[in-house]
């Protein structure tokens, strides 16, 4: 198996999207790898990448506001049901 310069860098293009399952399936398909093969190979190629480079996707940042909206809620129903602020 040799990977050329334009398979690595589409394996890393994935990789800095945070899609590591679709980088393993793109080995997996194109060189007839068993799944611990691409996926040491994986990760191996991910450990390479400085932290700096990832993409941050926006619904990651989106799941973030929501999570806390939720979090806010939960604790300001608690607060509200521990000061008996319940009609």
């Amino acid at each position: 198996m040799q990977l050329t310069d334009e398979h690595k860098e589409h394996v890393r293009s994935l990789l800095v999207k945070r899609r590591k399952i679709d980088a393993i399936k793109y080995l997996r398909s194109r060189f007839k790898l068993k799944l611990t093969e691409a996926k040491s190979l994986i990760d191996l190629m991910d450990k390479e990448i400085p932290e700096h480079e990832y993409e941050v996707s926006e619904s990651s940042s989106k799941n973030s506001v929501v999570i806390f909206a939720a979090i806010f809620a939960i604790i300001a129903l608690g607060v509200a049901y521990y000061y008996d602020l319940f009609i």
